[in-house]
C-alpha cells in the first residue's frame, strides 16, 4: 500500500539549533546575502563565519576607492562594499584571514582591526600609510606572520615613502619571531642607509629578502669599526647567512655601498639559491672577473642569478656550476664571446636578456646550448640579435619556450621578420610569444610541436596568414594582441560570406584549440565566422577583450552576440571579468543584469568576456 510522503516540518527553533540545515541555507545565499544574514542572529552569524567564510575568506585582497572597498575572496570573486559593511565583514573574519593584501587602505579603524588578525601568516600592503606602532601591534598579536611586504607605502607622520631603518626600524621587525620573508619596495629616489642592511643581517633570520631603494653609504665610523673586527663574519651574522635562500638587493647607488656589500656580505652566502643585484652606476665597471669568481665560489648552491643595470668587464664569464636561470637586464659590457661561453659552458635551463648591449664582433661565434629550455630576448636595442637567433649560427634543440619581445615604436607598423629556418633552430618549440615580430606563414607549418602562440597583429596583416595558424595540427592556445593605435582590415572574406568560407575549409581547420583570445574589434570584423569556428570546436573557449568597458558592455553588441544563430546553445553562462553571468537572464534584460555585477579590468588593463 503506497503511503503519501509529506515534507518534514521544522520549527524555527529547530532550524536555528541544526548547524547542518543552517549551513545548507547559507550555501544558497550569495556573498552580500550572507553578510545580511550574519546580522540576523548569533546562530546565522556563527554558521556563516565558521563554516562558509572559514574557507572562502582565507585569502583576501582589499582595495579602497572613495569610501568603498573592493574585496576579492581567494583570488576569484570581487565584491564592492561600503565602509560600514566592510568593517563588519573584516571584524567577523579576524580568525579566518590568513593571507591579506591591502591596496591604498588607510582608514584608522581598518588598521585597528588589522592588528587583531590572529592567524595571519602573509601581509602585503601597497600604497598604504604605515605607523610603526601598527607594526609593533602586529608583531605582538599576529605571532605566526611569516611574510611581510611594503610596496611604496607611506610613513604616517611625514606623508613620504616609508624608509626601512628610519620610519620602520629593524628592532620592530625583530619582534616578529616567525618572520621569514621581508620585501620593501620603494621608488629609486628613496635613499636607504647601508647600515640598515647591516642591521638586518645581524638581527633577522630570513629565508628571503627583497629591497628596492637607493642604498647609500656615506661614511660611518660604526661600519669601519665592524670591518676592522677579525671575527665579524663568524659571529655577527651567522644565523642570517645560514637561513637566507633568496636575496634581491638594490639599487646600489654609490660605489662605497657596493664595495662594502662585496666585502662584508657576498663572501658568506653559502646557502643562497636566488640572487638579484641592481647597480645604478652606469659609468662604473663593478662586475669584473674577481667579482664574478667571488659569486661563483661564495654561492655554490645558486640556481637563479639576475644582474640589473650592471656594467661588466670580463675575460671569463664565471658562473656557479649549479646555476639554472640567468637574467641580464639593461647591462653593458658583455661581449658576444661571453654570451657564447654562457650558452655552451654552463647547463642553463633559462636565459633572459632584456635591453642589453653586447660588444665586439659576433661573426665567428656559434651559439648553441644542449640544456637551454626557456629563452627570453628583448631585441629593440640589439639589431644583431635578430640575425643571431634566426639563422644557421644558432641551435637550441631543447628549447620549448621562446619569448621574443620588441618594444620599439616603429615595430607597430613595421614589425621584425624572423628569418627562415626558425623551426630548425628550435625544433621542439611548444610555447612562443612574438611581440611586434612575426614569422613567415610557412614557418608555422614546420613548428609541429607548437602548442601555445601569442602574437601581435599589425597593419597589413592578411587573413591567409591568420588562417595558417587556424589550420595548425598542434596549437591548443592562440592569443592575438593588437595595440590600441592599430587599425586592421583583417577579415576572413572580402567578397563572400564567412559561412561560405567556413564550408570551404572546415575540414582542414584545427580541432585542437582549447583557447582562442583576441581583441574586440577583430571579433566584430567577422563575428559570424568566429562563432562558426566556435560551433565546430566544441571544447574551445573564445575570449575577447578591450581596454574600454563601454565598448565591451555595449547593449547592442551584447544583444547581437547572444542572439546570433551560431552562438553555442550549450553555453548556459559566460564569464565577464571573472563573473559567471547567466545567458538567459542576460538576454531578458541586459542593462539591469549588467548593473547587478561589479566588473573590473584585469592586471593587464583589459575588460574581457569568455564564451
Amino acid at each position: 500500500m503506497a503511503t503519501s510522503m509529506e515534507p518534514s516540518q521544522l520549527s524555527a527553533k529547530q532550524i536555528l539549533n541544526n548547524s547542518l540545515v543552517l549551513e545548507n541555507i547559507s550555501h544558497c545565499l550569495n556573498f552580500k546575502e550572507q553578510l545580511k544574514a550574519a546580522r540576523v542572529c548569533k546562530e546565522f552569524r556563527e554558521t556563516i563565519v565558521q563554516f562558509i567564510w572559514r574557507s572562502s575568506c582565507k585569502d583576501l585582497v582589499v582595495s579602497e576607492r572613495d569610501d568603498t572597498y573592493m574585496v576579492t575572496l581567494n583570488q576569484t570573486q570581487d565584491y564592492c562594499l561600503g565602509l560600514k559593511d566592510f568593517l563588519q565583514f573584516f571584524k567577523l573574519n579576524r580568525r579566518n584571514v590568513q593571507k591579506l593584501t591591502l591596496k591604498n587602505c588607510n582608514h584608522r579603524k581598518l588598521r585597528e582591526l588589522l592588528e587583531q588578525l590572529e592567524h595571519l601568516t602573509y601581509l602585503e600592503m601597497q600604497y598604504c600609510k604605515i605607523a610603526e606602532k601598527t607594526i609593533e601591534e602586529l608583531a605582538k598579536n599576529c605571532k605566526g606572520l611569516k611574510t611581510l611586504t611594503f610596496d611604496r607605502c607611506l610613513a604616517e607622520n611625514c606623508n613620504s615613502e616609508l624608509i626601512l631603518g628610519q620610519d620602520l626600524t629593524v628592532d620592530t621587525l625583530v619582534l616578529m619571531s616567525c618572520l621569514e620573508e621581508l620585501n620593501v619596495y620603494n621608488r629609486h629616489k628613496v635613499k636607504m642607509k647601508y647600515e640598515t642592511l647591516w642591521d638586518i643581517v645581524r638581527n633577522l633570520r630570513l629565508t628571503k629578502l627583497s629591497i628596492n631603494s637607493s642604498i647609500f653609504y656615506e661614511g660611518s665610523e660604526r661600519i669601519r669599526d665592524l670591518v676592522a673586527l677579525e671575527n665579524y663574519s663568524q659571529a655577527a651574522a651567522l644565523n642570517f647567512y645560514k637561513t637566507l635562500e633568496s636575496l634581491d638587493i638594490g639599487r646600489f647607488s654609490n660605489r662605497a655601498s657596493w664595495l662594502l656589500f662585496v666585502k662584508l656580505q657576498l663572501p658568506h652566502f653559502r646557502n643562497l639559491q636566488s640572487l638579484s643585484i641592481f647597480i645604478d652606476l652606469a659609468n662604473c665597471v663593478l662586475i669584473n672577473d674577481s667579482v664574478a669568481t667571488l659569486i661563483s665560489d661564495a654561492c655554490p648552491r645558486l640556481r637563479k642569478l639576475c644582474f640589473k643595470q650592471c656594467k661588466f668587464q670580463l675575460q671569463d664569464f664565471s658562473l656557479p656550476v649549479s646555476l639554472e636561470h640567468l637574467c641580464l637586464v639593461w647591462c653593458w659590457g658583455i661581449t658576444w664571446q661571453n654570451l657564447q661561453q654562457i650558452l655552451q659552458d654552463y647547463p642553463l635551463e633559462e636565459l633572459v636578456s632584456l635591453n642589453g648591449h653586447y660588444d665586439g664582433d659576433d661573426g665567428q661565434c656559434f651559439y648553441h646550448s644542449e640544456s637551454l629550455q626557456s629563452l627570453t630576448i628583448e631585441t629593440s636595442l640589439i639589431k644583431d640579435m635578430v640575425d643571431i637567433f634566426s639563422c644557421a649560427k644558432s641551435l637550441f634543440p631543447q628549447v620549448t619556450t621562446l619569448k621574443w619581445l620588441n618594444s620599439s615604436e616603429c615595430c607597430y607598423t613595421h614589425p621584425q621578420e624572423m628569418r627562415y629556418g626558425f623551426s630548425k633552430i628550435f625544433p621542439r618549440l611548444q610555447e612562443l610569444l612574438l611581440e611586434q615580430a612575426y614569422l613567415p606563414a610557412r614557418e608555422f607549418e614546420q613548428l609541429i610541436c607548437l602548442q601555445s602562440l601569442q602574437i601581435s597583429l599589425y597593419e597589413g596583416m592578411s587573413w591567409p596568414y591568420l588562417f595558417t595558424l587556424l589550420k595548425s595540427s598542434s596549437l591548443q592556445q592562440l592569443k592575438l594582441e593588437m595595440p590600441t593605435n592599430i587599425i586592421t582590415s583583417l577579415c576572413p572574406v572580402l567578397t563572400a560570406g564567412p559561412d561560405w568560407h567556413m564550408k570551404l575549409y572546415q575540414i582542414s581547420l584545427t580541432r585542437n584549440l582549447k583557447l582562442l583570445e583576441m581583441p574586440l574589434k577583430l571579433l566584430q570584423n567577422a563575428l559570424p565566422f568566429w562563432l562558426d569556428l566556435l560551433h565546430h570546436s566544441q571544447e574551445m573557449k573564445l575570449k575577447f577583450y578591450d581596454w574600454y568597458s563601454h565598448k565591451m558592455f555595449n547593449q547592442m553588441f551584447l544583444q547581437t552576440l547572444l542572439n546570433a544563430e551560431k552562438f553555442p546553445s550549450m553555453r548556459r553562462t559566460i564569464d565577464i571579468c571573472n563573473n559567471k553571468v547567466d545567458c538567459q537572464i542576460l538576454r531578458k534584460n541586459i542593462v539591469k543584469t549588467m548593473e547587478s555585477y561589479e566588473f573590473h579590468c584585469n592586471s593587464r588593463g583589459h575588460y574581457f568576456i569568455e564564451i
